[in-house]
């Protein structure tokens, strides 16, 4: 598999408001937008969780480490990722976020779907590594 460890990308803040841990390699929604306030005020920083029903694909990104219930920590948003598969992956496919139960936040082939989160850059089986171009792309 080519070597995508090091490449950029655009990485933000989100705290992680759903009801258990993100694991690092994992796709995630965005719950909240976040309150812009003008210089010297608070702004709050965008929530996140992992798309656990159906309906719930259209993602923000990918977690970048592991992030606990209430903590914040990095997303990309942007480039290339690493997800986990879940199921076989063929290179050039448009991946999407997987809802199955014990699939949680793992990137699958789209097919028809509505919604892609980006093309996998290189073939994966199921739990593998899975670099994938993130662009979010509505398909229909």
């Amino acid at each position: 598999m080519p070597q995508f460890a090091s490449t950029q990308g655009i990485d933000l803040p989100f705290v992680n408001k759903g009801s258990s841990a993100i694991s690092a390699k994992s796709f995630v929604r965005l719950l909240t937008t976040p309150k812009l306030g003008l210089a010297g005020t608070t702004v709050s920083v965008p929530a996140i969780d992992i798309p656990a029903t159906a309906g719930s694909e259209l993602v923000i990104g990918v977690a970048m480490e592991g992030i606990a219930v209430g903590a914040i920590g990095r997303v990309r948003v942007g480039g290339i990722a690493t997800v986990v598969a879940s199921g076989s992956v063929t290179q050039g496919d448009l991946v999407q976020c997987d809802t199955a139960s014990g699939h949680e936040g793992q990137g699958k082939t789209a097919g028809s779907a509505k919604y892609a989160a980006g093309q996998a850059l290189a073939d994966a089986s199921d739990a593998g590594d899975l670099p994938v171009l993130l662009f979010h792309l509505l398909t229909k």
